[in-house]
């Protein structure tokens, strides 16, 4: 299922690409929607709140290790449009490694300064321990959701972008399943909305993980693609933490506008936190277009065929 973007109508190969990043992307949405939806349905308005009190820093983490991921794999794109197998190998390690250390990073500044952070953007009182409880747990288990992210990226930039919609949908499926089962019969609230989102994940990653190592040989490093290569660590990083603070400075404007809406209590809280759901939505195509650009002029750029890449950006 991988996909030689290098080659044939720049308009089809767009449009094939792009279709399966769109629905993935909505499907992700759907693991906070139905922690939304489900928590203030059986928990109540506080949890509803609570739960919508972290969205903008669910977010900004997210969007961090999202845009870091994405960025890493740029590189495979282009080895693997210049036809280097080898060099996809490498790159494809690399990447993988530079994703851990930065999820060990990331997950220990955060969990350290959650507290500080809930406390400055004015969490109100009655659901500071529920938003602390939710935020926290899901931190603890980002090295889960960035598993999926970056096995999800590596995928595409060989062109496959429908096997991580598969995935995807099977996860977000028992995503809601379990929420229902955590949240109703276990009584675990927030917890088990929290600990339904880091399950699904998990699950989706490893069968990322497994379906790479079966069917994706080339993204498989061999005995002589293990090791570390400078050049190619550096330019994923001078590639990925730019494409990071992209999503970061974004993600930064909305926890103003949270911290603003704090001050007016948890019921006005849970109604931004619906109608965020819904602008969410609403803008998941555009962030499927950048994605699938992202792999159409890496891959054109590793043949370094400027003209294929502008009738690309042309369509």
């Amino acid at each position: 299922m991988e996909l030689d973007m290098t080659k044939g109508s720049p308009f089809k190969l767009i449009l094939k690409f792009i279709y399966p990043v769109i629905l993935g992307n909505l499907f992700q949405q759907l693991y906070n929607m139905a922690d939304t939806i489900i928590v203030g349905r059986f928990v109540g308005l506080d949890a509803l709140a609570a739960v919508g009190a972290t969205g903008t820093i669910f977010f900004l983490i997210l969007g961090f290790m999202n845009g870091l991921t994405a960025g890493f794999t740029v590189i495979v794109a282009q080895k693997y449009g210049a036809g280097d197998r080898d060099g996809v190998k490498v790159a494809s390690l690399n990447a993988m490694i530079l994703a851990a250390v930065t999820t060990v990073v990331v997950t220990l500044i955060a969990a350290l300064g959650m507290p500080g952070l809930l406390r400055i953007m004015h969490t109100p009182d009655d659901i500071f321990h529920m938003s602390y409880s939710y935020i926290i747990i899901i931190v603890e288990g980002l090295a889960f959701t960035v598993l999926y992210n970056i096995t999800a990226s590596l995928l595409r930039a060989v062109g496959n972008s429908k096997t991580p919609l598969y995935f995807l949908i099977l996860s977000a499926s028992l995503n809601i399943i379990l929420d229902i089962v955590l949240i109703v019969p276990f009584g675990l609230g927030v917890r088990g909305a929290a600990l339904a989102t880091i399950i699904s994940q998990a699950v989706s990653g490893v069968l990322c993980v497994v379906y790479i190592f079966k069917k994706v040989k080339v993204l498989v490093p061999g005995k002589e693609q293990l090791h570390v290569d400078r050049q190619i660590m550096g330019n994923q990083v001078k590639i990925g933490l730019p494409m990071a603070l992209q999503y970061s400075i974004t993600a930064v404007g909305t926890i103003m506008v949270q911290s603003a809406l704090n001050l007016f209590g948890s019921t006005v809280v849970a109604s931004y936190t619906a109608s965020n759901k819904v602008t969410q939505l609403i803008t998941t195509p555009y962030g499927a277009m950048g994605v699938t650009m992202a792999t159409y002029c890496a891959q054109n750029r590793g043949i370094n065929d400027i003209n294929r890449i502008r009738k690309g950006v042309k369509a």
